[in-house]
């Protein structure tokens, strides 16, 4: 029985307290240690996420880039050259957060949020590993592949968007080849709004919402290594969607600069997001015109800051994190410019929330189920897993939220 009991331990611990007290200093020392894994953990969701997959997936045979053609061999190490150069920056952005942010007040209680969110990536690495397995163990069964379960699992994956890509753009009729600037404006402008739909999915659905993206906006002081999940939400929700959207682009209207549009802007715009989960260079990237003009332009930095805020009229604003300049927020009212203050972040009307990594992760997923399996109507069930966020079935347990704080607001929230 003990093995269960620690099982059991584990699976249940709460990281709230941690890092008070007489254990601060040793926190404090080992704090650092996610940071410089920061960068293995880019490179890790690099393959699942990143460039390699987006390019390949658009291009078709070689790739014209700064006067030289790639082909997929070459591409491919261009990919890869640009995970390690993500690696090296979130290590160093990392560490500065982090040793800013533990000089702040207040900062003994943040350990135990850092370590909890931060924790929940690896969750998601588990389970992703365990999707690579299962995957794995049928595609062995059909083809009797000689490799072994896990790889044939992850190179499914992994091929699976770059594949799917491929297929659909060669499926596409050629309409008309466009010229070099407009074929900028309709790859970045057209990729923005799938992502702010996708976006916006995410926080108008309930299954969406505790499913894929509450985990995302547990953290109520925000550092680079504590924002998540990724690995196969990621995939699902993001790379396979924006490799489909740039495939189709691609098909539709062949233009030989759309993969290269594709690999500058995904790799600027990836150095400037560093920025926007980041409350230790908030106050930075407000006051300096560069940095501010650069997140603006990406919808990243101070603008995407906003929408982590822990208001509830706030967390619909600013979901564009792609098109520049906010430009599918200011079209469809949901644009809110920074403030110089920054913005208290979390959930909405800040609960108070199990800090395991295990419930941030799974929280929503055992909330779901308990709800189906205790209500029994038909109706309150298409409901629970159609409805929209706000809506909550008569029987009902959030694993994740302990409760809130009695404030007026809170109160207020209750009766409506």
């Amino acid at each position: 029985m003990k093995p269960f009991r620690y099982l059991s331990n584990v699976w249940n611990y709460d990281f709230r307290g941690v890092g008070e007290g007489a254990n601060a200093r040793y926190w404090m020392a080992i704090g650092v240690v996610p940071c410089l894994l920061s960068g293995i953990l880019v490179a890790i969701a690099g393959p699942l996420d990143g460039p390699a997959n987006l390019l390949l997936g658009a291009a078709r045979g070689e790739v014209e880039l700064f006067g030289h053609s790639f082909n997929e061999g070459q591409l491919h190490i261009l990919a890869y050259l640009g995970v390690a150069f993500f690696a090296s920056l979130m290590i160093g952005v990392s560490l500065h957060a982090f040793f800013v942010l533990a000089k702040r007040p207040g900062r003994e209680s943040w350990h135990g949020m850092y370590w909890a969110n931060y924790l929940t990536h690896y969750v998601d690495f588990l389970m992703t590993a365990v999707v690579f397995l299962f995957a794995g163990t049928i595609l062995r069964f059909i083809f009797a592949s000689d490799q072994s379960r896990y790889e044939q699992g992850e190179g499914f994956f992994n091929g699976a968007v770059g594949g799917a890509g491929s297929r659909i753009d060669h499926a596409m009729p050629r309409l008309y080849e466009i010229p070099f600037p407009f074929s900028v404006l309709m790859t970045v402008g057209v990729l923005g709004l799938s992502y702010y739909l996708m976006h916006r999915l995410f926080h108008t659905s309930r299954l969406f919402w505790l499913l894929a993206h509450r985990a995302h906006h547990v953290p109520t002081v925000l550092h680079p290594v504590n924002v998540g999940p990724v690995a196969i939400f990621g995939f699902l929700f993001a790379a396979l969607p924006q490799t489909l959207v740039i495939a189709s682009l691609s098909g539709l209207f062949p233009s030989p600069m759309t993969a290269t549009v594709s690999l500058v802007y995904f790799t600027l715009h990836g150095a400037s997001d560093v920025l926007s989960h980041n409350s230790a260079t908030y106050a930075m990237v407000y006051r300096s015109r560069i940095l501010r003009g650069t997140t603006h332009f990406f919808s990243t930095g101070v603008y995407h800051y906003m929408h982590h805020s822990s208001k509830p009229d706030e967390q619909m604003v600013n979901l564009d994190a792609y098109g520049p300049f906010m430009i599918w927020d200011r079209l469809f009212g949901t644009y809110r410019p920074p403030t110089e203050t920054p913005p208290v972040v979390g959930l909405s009307n800040s609960p108070e929330v199990r800090l395991n990594p295990f419930l941030i992760a799974f929280g929503g997923f055992q909330q779901i189920v308990y709800e189906l399996r205790m209500n029994r109507s038909m109706a309150t069930r298409a409901k629970i897993l159609f409805g929209s966020v706000g809506y909550k079935p008569p029987i009902s347990y959030d694993y994740l939220i302990v409760g809130y704080a009695e404030t007026p607001e809170n109160a207020q929230a209750e009766e409506d």
